[in-house]
């Protein structure tokens, strides 16, 4: 009996030291996809330490419900950011989101290598001009997505790093013409019309086969033929810090 007592009080204690170190935020985020893992757990320490246990991009955030379960979700299907309201059709308001990105070291605001801080997010481009569908691929082996400007100053992040090059942005409107939908899993883009090129969109001489973003390099955007060439511009799934610029 003393020694079953003991083994509970180390499992509560290892708990409660993974808690104090926690590396999540509670934020209005949305999981725009199903969980990797459901379960029963005791507590909200008890699911936050599960998830931590894990690599960042197995287990980007965790929701602990009302019912006592505990849903786990991994690091591309997180949508967070400005302007993103939680489905009250998941099962709880308490969402919990990692706020450490894998593989940084130094500051809270600090980036994995080769990537860059701007405007909260974490951005890399990628040299080499490629189609749109290796540009998404190569992003993907980075554990990100083509970048997908949603405010001002994510679009002038971008038109930064463009430095003066066309580079693809993860936009597109190849399921409904005209619909222009972001690969972040974040739902509809409605870029604002300063944003865009004069003319644009324009289905590259209404040819309708312009269904991908790209900065064109006077910094403005323009609908192109997807199998043509540009930069990759990648964007983290995680690590999103509005008070780091």
């Amino acid at each position: 009996m003393c020694a079953t007592l003991r083994r509970l009080s180390l499992l509560s204690l290892s708990v409660l030291t993974l808690a104090s170190k926690s590396q999540f935020t509670k934020k209005p985020v949305q999981f725009t996809d199903s969980p990797v893992s459901s379960f029963a757990a005791p507590s909200r320490l008890f699911c936050s330490a599960k998830c931590q246990r894990q690599e960042a991009t197995a287990c980007g955030g965790f929701v602990y419900g009302d019912d006592g379960m505990c849903h786990l979700y991994n690091g591309r299907n997180v949508c967070e950011g400005p302007a993103t309201p939680p489905d009250e059709g998941q099962p709880t308001s308490e969402r919990w989101i990692r706020s450490v990105c894998a593989g940084t070291i130094g500051s809270r605001c600090s980036c994995p290598p080769g990537f860059t801080r701007c405007a909260g997010r974490c951005y890399r481009r990628i040299g080499g001009e490629v189609i749109y569908a290796t540009a998404q691929s190569q992003c993907a082996a980075l554990g990100a997505h083509l970048a997908v400007p949603r405010s001002e100053a994510e679009n002038q992040c971008a038109i930064n790093l463009a430095v003066g090059d066309d580079v693809w942005l993860g936009v597109t409107d190849e399921v409904t013409e005209g619909t222009w939908m972001g690969k972040d899993t974040c739902g509809r883009v409605s870029p604002p019309a300063a944003w865009w090129n004069l003319g644009e969109p324009n289905n590259w001489g209404d040819t309708n086969d312009a269904d991908c973003i790209y900065i064109h390099f006077s910094g403005k955007w323009a609908d192109w033929d997807c199998p043509t060439l540009s930069f990759p511009l990648c964007q983290l799934w995680l690590c999103h810090r509005e008070d780091c610029v």
